[in-house]
């Protein structure tokens, strides 16, 4: 980004710093602790906030978007298949928290974790040859959302069941060979991925359901529950009995 895009950005983050002030979203010693911050790692403002935990990650995407005139979007927004796979690389999309949401005859619409990024839409404008419409994702749908789109076709959890393929299928109802099974290693690290993610998203609960032969989990962040990624269905029981014996 060139310095005078730069010195742009960071005026305009710095007048959405002082609106959360003024809308007492954000004390004026938490924003000068965040700027400290930024000055001393180098990272975007709305990274501190949540890292610091100063902010939720939605009640920043969503002031964010108040501030802005944008609409929030979800991991239930997401087309069903990449677009623009031939235009837009998807090393750049990782590295600008970006995902395109829909092609329409006069515009593109994509996801923004950040959507001040005016080098971003840049970018995006000229490879897809229109306008960009900008909308707001939280750090974590996009994570989710790249992971299902982009990821290699493959989400952490998929790699994890990929090798546990046959795992719980031929166990039926014998609960020592299950357990046997929910101890070892692909069992062990599914378990432990859903744990470290809900830390690192600042979840306060981990809801897992069964839903008849599937789980559905969903981590409670800033007071709202939001669905995440869940295993197979072979691997339920699994996952389940390998709670249960933690």
């Amino acid at each position: 980004m060139a310095a005078l895009e730069q010195a742009e950005f960071e005026d305009r983050a710095d007048g959405f710093a002082r609106e959360l002030v003024a809308r007492a979203k954000l004390t004026p010693e938490a924003l000068a602790r965040a700027r400290q911050a930024c000055r001393e790692t180098g990272e975007r403002l709305e990274h501190v906030l949540t890292r610091l935990g100063l902010m939720g990650e939605r009640d920043l995407a969503e002031a964010m978007a108040a501030h802005l005139g944008l609409p929030v979007v979800g991991l239930s927004d997401l087309p069903v298949m990449p677009l623009l796979e031939e235009a837009l690389k998807r090393s750049f999309l990782h590295d600008k928290l970006v995902l395109p949401l829909q092609e329409r005859d006069d515009a593109v619409v994509v996801a923004m974790v950040h959507p001040l990024d005016d080098f971003a839409c840049e970018a995006v404008r000229f490879a897809a040859g229109k306008p960009v419409a900008r909308t707001v994702i939280t750090p974590a749908d996009f994570e989710i959302g790249y992971a299902r789109l982009y990821g290699e076709g493959k989400s952490e959890i998929r790699r994890i069941a990929e090798e546990s393929a046959d795992a719980g299928e031929a166990f039926g109802d014998d609960v020592d060979r299950l357990k046997d099974v929910a101890s070892e290693a692909p069992v062990v690290r599914l378990v432990n991925h859903l744990i470290t993610r809900a830390v690192e998203l600042r979840a306060s609960d981990i809801h897992i359901e069964p839903m008849g032969a599937e789980l559905r989990i969903r981590y409670r962040i800033d007071g709202v529950l939001q669905p995440v990624e869940s295993p197979p269905p072979h691997l339920a029981p699994l996952v389940i009995s390998r709670i249960k014996i933690m």
